[in-house]
């Protein structure tokens, strides 16, 4: 892993009880990493792209993953500790599509 790497793992604080939440996980290179020295975490995904959802699903097993765009959150009864948005904020069409996805962070 590079020093970029390991500086984003430090900031999240994690514990393997923690409940995280990527937008836009693809194929679940950033949440397999986490995995590694979280076993326990609780892992959820969120992609638009049917094939890589399939990747991260044999990837990382017990994790949920769900096939939407990222301003559209499925309805969970729980909050997360940690939702993250790596590398994904400028492929987004648009400042206010960026809104609707942190307006929607705050609801979890």
């Amino acid at each position: 892993m590079d020093e970029y790497g390991k500086v984003r793992f430090i900031v999240l604080k994690l514990n393997n009880k923690s409940k995280i939440l990527e937008i836009g996980c693809g194929a679940g290179a950033f949440l397999a990493a986490l995995r590694i020295n979280h076993p326990q975490l609780m892992i959820y995904g969120l992609d638009y792209s049917g094939p890589l959802l399939d990747t991260i699903r044999t990837v990382i097993p017990d994790g949920l993953f769900f096939l939407t765009e990222a301003k559209s959150f499925p309805r969970l009864n729980f909050k997360f500790d940690f939702i993250v948005l790596n590398s994904l904020i400028q492929y987004f069409p648009d400042v206010n599509y960026l809104e609707l996805v942190i307006n929607q962070c705050f609801k979890y």
